[in-house]
């Protein structure tokens, strides 16, 4: 593949998963301090990078090479770089033979497939949530349905946000998935023990509306007798899950393996153990989720 035509599925990506530009070029000084910043594992992560590079081909070292300088003479050279770094990380997440399958598509054929994996992904993790199965429309009713609850009341939701979490939100065109990463930075706010729906206080008619948008099952399960705080409570765990399920990462399986053996602890590895084999690995997710991000995410046992 072309180093032109490498950069035209970037662009295309780009397109097709709105994602957020990065920040300006770095100076070897601005490069210096990052580096020195990195924690041991990020450096360590950073040589394994540059000793997979050394074991490529020239040919392959050569065409990485021709796309660096590419990257760096177009104005929207570090928004492609960061996408085209997500864009990698994101196929180490699918297994082998999706990958092949992937990668032998043509440029625009690729993008569609894509978009196909990325929502497919998207319904999967909201239906591993939290063990309960919802339909698949249901996660884009309550998405939307937060979403309008979110752009009604933005301003008072971005009062309770730190700044570089609202610069960040500027830099997410995508509406829908400002306002899912709006929601979800919010709930994992330390220190801020309001709920997000004490915020935005949906009223009688809004959940009414919420409901009428919802599968026949879901709808059955929120009539089933209950209190009002248990409703709430059942509707709270639905939104949490529609968020989450769009703003939290895929994780390859080496990168779980990695955080399973040397950032647990022995009992947080005895208890993974115990649980059957895919209950264990949506636990362990949502472990290694709150411990890259600081969030206080909920496990199922909770």
């Amino acid at each position: 593949m072309t180093c032109k035509r490498f950069a035209l599925l970037i662009v295309l990506i780009a397109t097709a998963q709105s994602m957020a530009a990065c920040g300006a070029a770095e100076s070897m000084s601005e490069r210096g301090r990052r580096l020195r910043a990195m924690s041991a594992a990020e450096q360590q992560e950073l040589r394994q990078e540059q000793a997979r590079f050394k074991r490529l081909g020239d040919v392959e070292q050569k065409r990485m090479r021709c796309l660096n300088s590419q990257l760096a003479t177009v104005p929207d050279g570090d928004q492609l770089h960061t996408i085209m770094l997500r864009y990698s990380a994101w196929l180490r997440t699918l297994n082998a033979s999706q990958r092949t399958a992937l990668l032998r598509l043509p440029a625009e054929k690729r993008v569609l497939e894509i978009q196909a994996l990325l929502e497919q992904q998207e319904r999967q993790r909201f239906q591993e949530m939290f063990d309960f199965k919802l339909q698949p429309n249901d996660q884009q009713a309550l998405a939307a349905w937060i979403s309008r609850l979110i752009a009604r009341d933005e301003d008072r939701v971005l009062q309770h946000l730190l700044p570089a979490q609202r610069e960040r939100l500027t830099r997410i065109e995508d509406k829908n998935r400002r306002y899912a990463t709006m929601a979800a930075m919010y709930r994992f706010r330390a220190g801020d023990n309001l709920r997000l729906f004490e915020l935005l206080q949906p009223s009688r008619e809004d959940l009414d509306q919420l409901a009428k948008s919802l599968s026949p099952l879901a709808r059955d399960m929120l009539d089933e007798p209950r209190d009002a705080k248990q409703r709430e409570h059942l509707l709270q765990n639905w939104v949490r899950a529609a968020i989450e399920s769009r703003v939290r990462p895929d994780i390859g399986r080496d990168e779980l393996l990695r955080f399973f053996n040397e950032k647990l602890t022995a009992e947080q590895r005895d208890r993974l153990e115990s649980l059957p084999r895919e209950r264990m690995r949506v636990e362990l997710q949502k472990i290694y989720f709150q411990h890259r991000t600081g969030a206080k995410t909920r496990t199922v046992d909770e």
